[in-house]
C-alpha cells in the first residue's frame, strides 16, 4: 500500500543517513551529530596538579679553524661540533644485539678438499639454495697489455664446453630452474646460482666444467668483446661510477688496483683465447678457490665438491703474474672536461641538468686492519646522498654530510661517503656534484675539505651512538637477503679463514670510540689526498690549487 511503501522509503533514508556517518571523517560531522557520535567525555587533569614541560639545557656551539681558501665565503667558514637539530635520545641509544640471541647463531663450517680447495657452508636453512665458486683473483692480477681480461671471462662463464654446446648449457641450466649469475671484481671472481636442493650436484658439476673446460669459441669472443665495448662507453655516460673507478688511477698509478674494472675497446681486442686460457692455469688453482653454500649440507657439499673439483692443480702455475705486491697510495689530481651544453645541444623535456662532478678520497685501510671497523662507522657517520631525497627514518638524514652539507648549501646537488677496502689496502672519500657553470666548484671543494676535517676534531656521542646503530641495523637486514648471505660467507672466509657471526661484529662495532673516529679521520687526511674534477674546462681552470688543499687538511692532521 501507500502507507507501506512511504514507511519503507524513511527506513531507507535513514539507514543512508547513519552510514553516511560512520564513514565519514569526525571533523567533517555536524555540531549535532557530533554530540550524537561522539558522547565521551575528555579526561579532566587531576586538579592541583600542573605538568611542566621539561627544557634541556642549550648545548654548546664551538668554532672550528675558518677555511684559508680565497674563495670560502663567510658563511662557509665556521661550523659546529654539535649541530643545530633536536633529536629523541631514544633514537640515540645504543641498540643492544643481545636480543636476538634467542635465535641460533650462523653456523658456518669449513673444509679442505685434497688439492687445497676449500669448502664453506652456512647453516642457515631457507626453501632454496645458494652455492657458487669464489676465485681470488680479479682485475688486479691482469697483465698490464690484458685490461678487461676478468671482465671477458665474467662474460663467457656458462657457454660452450668441451663437451656441451652454448645451447646445451642453456638447457641444463633451465632445467635445473637455476638463476645464475657471475661477478668479477679488482680481488675476485665469482660463479653463483640459487636453485632447489635437489638440482646442487648437477650445478656443481656445471660449474666445474665451466671453469675447466671452457671452450672459448671465437665467435663467443667476439661477442663478448662488443658487448664490453658498448659497456665501457654507457659507462663513462654514469659519472658517479666512472669518478669513482677514475679516482683509483689516481690514488695508485702504478699498481693494477688502479686500473679500471672494465678495459677501452682498443685493449680488449687484443685479450685471445690463449690469454683467457693461461689466465685460468695460473689463479684457477686450489688454493685460491673455494665452494661456498647456504641453506645445504656441508657434508653434502663436499662430497660433491670433491668429485668435481679435485682435480684442479693444488699449486699456481705463473704463466701470468701481476697485481701480488702490496700497491703503494700516492694520490695527486686530474681535472677532466666534460661536454657544454652548447656542445651537446638542447636538453629533452625530463632530462636532468648537466652537472659539475669531483671526487676527493684518502688512503684508508685493508679490511684485516684493525681500523677496519672504525673506517666503516666514519662511512655511516659521513653518510651523505642526493639534495632531493624521500627522506624518513633510517635514511641517514641526520648524517654529517646532510646536516652539514646538503642542508646548508642549496647549490649543492649531491655529496656522498664512500669506502673501499682490499685486502692490502683502501680508499675513504665523497663523491659530490653542482650545477654545471656554478661558480661554486671551488667552494664545493673547500667545503668538503672542512667537513672531513672538522670529523677529526670532534665527534658528538649521540652523532656516533646514531652511526653505529645504523650501521649494525644494516647488518642484519642485508644478512636475510640469500645472496647477501652467501656473499658474506665467501668474503668472510677467503678473508679472514672464518666467519665472525652478525653478533660478533656488532660488538666490534660497539667498541668504535670517538677517539678511534678522530685518530683515523686525522691519520687519513695526512697522506696526500686523490682529487678528480669532471666539468667544463673554463670551470676547471677555476679549482683550487693542490698544494693550498693538502696544506689545509694537513694542519689538521697534526
Amino acid at each position: 500500500s501507500t502507507q507501506s511503501t512511504e514507511v519503507m522509503l524513511c527506513l531507507v533514508k535513514h539507514i543512508i543517513k547513519r552510514s553516511r556517518h560512520k564513514h565519514v571523517a569526525p571533523k567533517l560531522i555536524s555540531p549535532s551529530s557530533q554530540k550524537r557520535f561522539f558522547f565521551k567525555k575528555k579526561k579532566q587533569k587531576p586538579p592541583g596538579r600542573e605538568i611542566q614541560k621539561f627544557t634541556p639545557p642549550p648545548k654548546p656551539r664551538t668554532r672550528f679553524t675558518p677555511s684559508p681558501f680565497p674563495s670560502l665565503k663567510t658563511e662557509f667558514s665556521s661550523s659546529t661540533l654539535e649541530p643545530s637539530r633536536s633529536v629523541d635520545d631514544a633514537a640515540t641509544s645504543s641498540v643492544s644485539t643481545n636480543t636476538v640471541g634467542s635465535t641460533p647463531k650462523p653456523n658456518t663450517t669449513i673444509s679442505t678438499l685434497s688439492n687445497n680447495m676449500k669448502v664453506a657452508t652456512s647453516s642457515e636453512w631457507s626453501a632454496c639454495s645458494c652455492v657458487g665458486l669464489y676465485v681470488e683473483s680479479g682485475s688486479r692480477h691482469e697483465p698490464s697489455d690484458k685490461q678487461g681480461l676478468t671482465r671477458l671471462l665474467e662474460r663467457l662463464a656458462f657457454k660452450s664446453t668441451s663437451t656441451k654446446t652454448n645451447s646445451e648449457m642453456v638447457k641444463e641450466l633451465e632445467s635445473c630452474g637455476a638463476n645464475v649469475s657471475t661477478t668479477s671484481a679488482r680481488e675476485f671472481i665469482v660463479y653463483s646460482a640459487e636453485l632447489l636442493h635437489e638440482f646442487v650436484p648437477n650445478m656443481i658439476q656445471l660449474m666445474s666444467e665451466t671453469v675447466r673446460d671452457p671452450q672459448f669459441t671465437d665467435k663467443e669472443i667476439e661477442e663478448q668483446i662488443t658487448a664490453l665495448s658498448y659497456d665501457y662507453e654507457e659507462q663513462r655516460k654514469n659519472v658517479d661510477a666512472f669518478l669513482t673507478e677514475t679516482v683509483h688511477s689516481v690514488a695508485f698509478p702504478n699498481h693494477p688496483i688502479g686500473v679500471p674494472l672494465v678495459g677501452p675497446p682498443e685493449l680488449l681486442k687484443n685479450i685471445t683465447k690463449e690469454d683467457l686460457l693461461n689466465f685460468i692455469k695460473s689463479h684457477y688453482v686450489g688454493p685460491r678457490m673455494m665452494i661456498v653454500g647456504t641453506g645445504v649440507e656441508h657434508s653434502f657439499l663436499h662430497s660433491i665438491s670433491e668429485k668435481y673439483f679435485s682435480t684442479f692443480p693444488s699449486q699456481s702455475i705463473d704463466l701470468i703474474s701481476g697485481g701480488r705486491s702490496p700497491p703503494v697510495y700516492q694520490g695527486g689530481e686530474l681535472k677532466i672536461p666534460s661536454k657544454t651544453l652548447e656542445e651537446i645541444g638542447p636538453q629533452s623535456e625530463g632530462e636532468p641538468p648537466l652537472k659539475d662532478h669531483m671526487v676527493i678520497a684518502f688512503k684508508s685501510c685493508s679490511y684485516s686492519d684493525p681500523d677496519f671497523y672504525a673506517f666503516a662507522t666514519l662511512h655511516t657517520l659521513m653518510g651523505g646522498g642526493d639534495s632531493f631525497s624521500a627522506g624518513g627514518p633510517g635514511k641517514g638524514m641526520y648524517s654529517r654530510l646532510y646536516t652539514e652539507v646538503l642542508n646548508q648549501y642549496g647549490w649543492v646537488e649531491s655529496a656522498e661517503a664512500f669506502n673501499f677496502c682490499y685486502s692490502d689496502t683502501g680508499i675513504f672519500g665523497v663523491l659530490a656534484s653542482t650545477l654545471q657553470d656554478s661558480p661554486q666548484l671551488s667552494d664545493l671543494c673547500s667545503v668538503l675539505c672542512q667537513q672531513i676535517a672538522n670529523v677529526g676534531q670532534g665527534v658528538d656521542s649521540k652523532e656516533l651512538q646514531r652511526a653505529r646503530n645504523q650501521l649494525k641495523t644494516s647488518i642484519f637486514m642485508n644478512l636475510e637477503s640469500r645472496a647477501v648471505l652467501f656473499d658474506d660467507v665467501g668474503r668472510q672466509v677467503i678473508a679472514y679463514g672464518k666467519r665472525f657471526s652478525a653478533e660478533q661484529l656488532c660488538e666490534k662495532i660497539d667498541s668504535v670510540t670517538s677517539e678511534d673516529i678522530m685518530r683515523v679521520c686525522r691519520k687519513m687526511i695526512s697522506h696526500k689526498p686523490s682529487i678528480v674534477y669532471y666539468a667544463p674546462p673554463k670551470t676547471l681552470s677555476g679549482a683550487l690549487n693542490f698544494d693550498d688543499v693538502y696544506s689545509y687538511l694537513k694542519s689538521f692532521s697534526e
